[in-house]
This record gives C-alpha cells, sequence and structure tokens, in this order.
C-alpha cells in the first residue's frame, strides 16, 4: 500500500511534491523581484509580463491546499496562503494603477527559511497538548513563566527562553534563562536549581510561528526534554521529540 504521512492522511510523495513547489515558487519571487534586469513586470511587453503576480497566485492556491492536505502544519500554510493572495492583490493593483513594489525578496527568504526544515528533515515529531505534558501545578506555571508571558508582549527581535523545572511535590520553577541577539535565535544549557528536574525548555518565538524551528527539533533530540514556544497568537505550545 502507499506510504502515508501519519500526521494527515496524504501520501508522503504527494506532500513532498507540494513542498517542493511552494518552496520553488518562493524562489522564483524571490529572483524575480531581486534582480533589476528581469523583464518579468512588463506589462507593455507583447504578450505581457506578469510574472511575480502569476508566482504569489501560486504560492497561495498550493498553499491553501497543502494545508488541508497537511494538519500537523496547516497553520502555517494558511498563513502563508493569506499573505501570498494579500500581495498578489497589490501586484495586480501596481499592474493596473502603479506604485512602489514591497519588499518580495526578503518575503520570500523568510518564508523559504520556515517551510525547509519541514521539507528536507525526516520529522517525525508530534504535537501535544498541554493537558498531556506533565504540568500539573498552572499557578507556579505562571510564576515560572511570567518572565517569558511579558518578553513575548513586549520583545519584537529577540528570542528568550529558560528551562522549566519541577521538584518532589511538583511545583514548576524557573531554571537557566537566555536571551539570544537580533536575529531571533537563542540556544540555551539546560539547568536547575539542586533538588528539582528540568522537564521542558520554554522559549519565546517573536516572530509569532508556534511550529518549532529546526534548532528546536534539534534542542529536543539532543536534550530529551519537550520544547515549548510562546506567542502572542498562540500562547504556549509544547512537542514531543
Amino acid at each position: 500500500m502507499p506510504a502515508k504521512n501519519k500526521a494527515s492522511g496524504s501520501h508522503k510523495d504527494m506532500l513532498e511534491w507540494q513542498y517542493r513547489t511552494i518552496i520553488a515558487e518562493l524562489s522564483h519571487v524571490s529572483l524575480h523581484s531581486a534582480d533589476e534586469s528581469c523583464p518579468c513586470n512588463q506589462v507593455a511587453l507583447d504578450p505581457p509580463e506578469y510574472c511575480l503576480g502569476k508566482h504569489l497566485l501560486n504560492v497561495s492556491s498550493l498553499a491553501s491546499e497543502t494545508a488541508m492536505m497537511d494538519s500537523q502544519h496547516g497553520s502555517i500554510f494558511n498563513d502563508l496562503a493569506e499573505e501570498s493572495m494579500d500581495l498578489h492583490l497589490k501586484a495586480k493593483n501596481i499592474y493596473c494603477k502603479g506604485g512602489a513594489w514591497p519588499d518580495l525578496a526578503d518575503w520570500s527568504r523568510t518564508w523559504r527559511k520556515k517551510l525547509e526544515p519541514i521539507y528536507y528533515s525526516c520529522d517525525t515529531r508530534k504535537k501535544v497538548k498541554l493537558a498531556e505534558y506533565p504540568l500539573p501545578e498552572q499557578n507556579t506555571l505562571r510564576i515560572a513563566l511570567s518572565e517569558l508571558i511579558d518578553q513575548v508582549s513586549h520583545e519584537t527581535t529577540r528570542e528568550c527562553g529558560l528551562t522549566l523545572c519541577q521538584n518532589g511535590d511538583g511545583q514548576l520553577l524557573k531554571g537557566s534563562s537566555s536571551c539570544g541577539s537580533d536575529d531571533y535565535t537563542m540556544s540555551i544549557a539546560p539547568a536547575c536549581p539542586n533538588g528539582t528536574r528540568a522537564v521542558a525548555i520554554v522559549h519565546t518565538h517573536p516572530g509569532g510561528n508556534p511550529e518549532p524551528s529546526e534548532p528546536d527539533i534539534q534542542a529536543a533530540h539532543k536534550s530529551g526534554l519537550a520544547i515549548c514556544n510562546i506567542t502572542r497568537k498562540h500562547g504556549l505550545v509544547c512537542f514531543r521529540s
């Protein structure tokens, strides 16, 4: 029988084709928008060229379809579908009325970097609900994470994180902590107070994407701990390796 992606029910080869095609379309957007010598937006040509509008429409259509095929990453592709459709409509307006183009090279590169870890990795991680994760004391959880919750409300450029520790009474405590530089990345060496044990690494995702990044996946494999991300929109989301 054909192999299926357990998280979605879709055949893995079909999903791989979807990922590959979306990444290729994003690369086209980047190339066309970054190269000023490209005659790819010449409406006066015969026939006219609407390359950027075409590729943005392709990205939106493919991302919307992929969101329905891959429930594990559905929110990511729904966001991409919405953003690329908004940009397609802006492109259509520019073709008709003129105007300045948005920075599509940076936009497409950012999205490509989000999707490449999904496409290139043999990812079998399982997203788990917080109720399934052993965090029994919600009051001490809020106290332990208070600094990060405040951080995600104000910080827009850096990741900050901490080790979440648990004592023998089940109370959750703050362990080692760290903040990254302005490129959104951070690393943290799990460490806890005496008499407690590490149960998770929790950090902010200032970009708003609740899904674990490739460094998150590597940290989960290396530490054997759960990885929890905090965003303004999604709150606390935990993953197991």
